[in-house]
């Protein structure tokens, strides 16, 4: 799990908030994301956790031009950590001197399309084929898909983190309505909802 990730600062190990946090990650509602934070000196790493209609607005590997282009310019946005206009999808307040030094972002419908494509090759071969492609594509429609990303910033000021603001996240995933964040963040640790109405949560 990609969340394990961030289970790699030593003294996070056992901590039942974001220990608690994997479970969370195998819920897949719409609308929601979840999202742990985990700070240990200047190194301060963040993973998101979301259903990939959240992003797109739908859970089924891209099939026209206009799903693919979606879908391309979202996951560009994610590597980058800014929208298409520059915003930061993630921010934190400037006296911490938060800089993104990596990202990790999985591709949610690589599996599918592969498996699409393993079908369709071999649909070929039979004289059934349309029928087989449509029954597919029908399925598709109800996969689930998940997408994760995560961050990794260096913060030349680690005791003066003290907010994260999502504004920019939720201006880019139009389907999102809630993050359920958790952190810990110079040896505390707390969580709090963020919504499209409330956007920022205060960390220390």
């Amino acid at each position: 799990m990609r969340l394990l990730t961030l289970l790699t600062i030593g003294f996070l190990t056992g901590m039942p908030l974001l220990a608690a946090q994997s479970e969370a990650h195998e819920a897949h509602e719409h609308g929601v994301a979840n999202l742990t934070l985990a700070q240990s000196g200047e190194k301060l790493l963040l993973s998101i956790h979301s259903p990939a209609y959240n992003v797109f607005g739908f859970e089924h590997a891209p099939v026209t031009e206009a799903e693919e282009a979606l879908v391309k310019t979202h996951l560009q946005a994610l590597s980058s950590g800014k929208q298409i206009d520059g915003k930061l999808l993630i921010r934190f307040n400037a006296e911490a001197q938060c800089e993104l030094k990596s990202v990790d972002v999985d591709n949610p419908f690589h599996a599918q399309a592969e498996a699409r494509k393993e079908a369709n090759e071999a649909a070929t071969h039979h004289d059934d084929a349309d029928h087989d492609a449509h029954h597919e594509h029908h399925h598709e429609h109800h996969h689930h898909a998940d997408i994760d990303a995560d961050y990794s910033f260096t913060c030349k000021a680690p005791l003066d983190l003290s907010s994260l603001d999502l504004d920019g996240l939720f201006m880019s995933w139009q389907h999102l309505e809630q993050v359920r964040a958790q952190w810990v963040v110079n040896n505390k640790q707390s969580a709090a909802t963020l919504s499209r109405q409330n956007t920022s949560a205060l960390l220390k």
